[in-house]
């Protein structure tokens, strides 16, 4: 969306993070042609079996990772729902994602922390930097799960997740967290969803989303218990107007 410079364009509310991961049993093949920028509606795949109509999709390729949906029917020119946002070259893989809402969020909501640092080139006879180097640069952020359910505890810690039990005092529900599992999920991108003061949908993608653990989780009859995630991501993708 180009600059209103108005009202009508401002942040009105956030209404959900969902987490996409690799879909167990789901389609997985590679394009047969390079995707280029400025963006393309249909991608050239090997193969088409396990895919259907709005399956949420990865394409994991040499431009990074970005989710999509597949618009139509699945043929070996795949249509999307959205236009591509990276250049990939052939051979990128092409995957089935399944999604799952995180649930409410402390009322900070999401919080955005890129960075690169420019680094100076000094020189003896000159009072300042004559030139500048660019830097690494990072791509993260942070938010509080109010959930505290044993998924989100996997969740905070990086930790794939895996629940099991009824329930029920005789089969509880339960998982696992240990130092050897931290910080092992898979692919994964986060979405956040809202709407402008306009009533334009939006959604913000984390691609490549990699979970820190952090501390900070309170457990008393005081506070609430919020488990406080870190995320670092390579891609980010924003779409307004979906």
């Amino acid at each position: 969306m180009p600059r209103l410079n108005d009202g009508t364009e401002l942040w009105k509310a956030l209404t959900d993070l969902s987490a996409y991961r690799i879909a167990a049993a789901g389609g997985d093949t590679v394009l047969t042609a390079a995707v280029v920028l400025p963006g393309v509606a249909s991608v050239s795949v090997s193969a088409t079996t396990g895919f259907a109509s709005l399956d949420p999709v990865a394409i994991v390729g040499t431009g990074g990772v970005e989710l999509n949906t597949i618009g139509g029917a699945p043929a070996l020119a795949m249509p999307l729902k959205y236009k591509t946002a990276f250049a990939h070259a052939v051979g990128a893989r092409f995957v089935e994602l399944a999604s799952a809402a995180l649930g409410h969020l402390e009322e900070g909501g999401i919080a955005v922390d890129p960075s690169m640092d420019q680094i100076a080139i000094n020189s003896a006879i000159a009072s300042g930097p004559v030139a500048y180097m660019i830097a690494s640069g990072e791509l993260k952020f942070g938010f509080g799960l109010l959930g505290f359910n044993g998924p989100n505890w996997q969740f905070w810690t990086g930790t794939p997740e895996l629940e099991t039990g009824a329930g029920t005092a005789a089969d509880p529900y339960q998982v696992g967290i240990g130092v050897s599992t931290m910080g092992t999920e898979g692919l994964m991108v986060l979405r956040g969803s809202g709407f402008l003061q306009n009533g334009k949908n939006v959604f913000v993608d984390f691609c490549n989303a990699r979970v820190s653990p952090t501390g900070g989780l309170k457990i008393n009859r005081k506070d609430a218990a919020i488990l406080p995630c870190q995320v670092s991501c390579t891609n980010i993708v924003v779409r307004i107007g979906v």
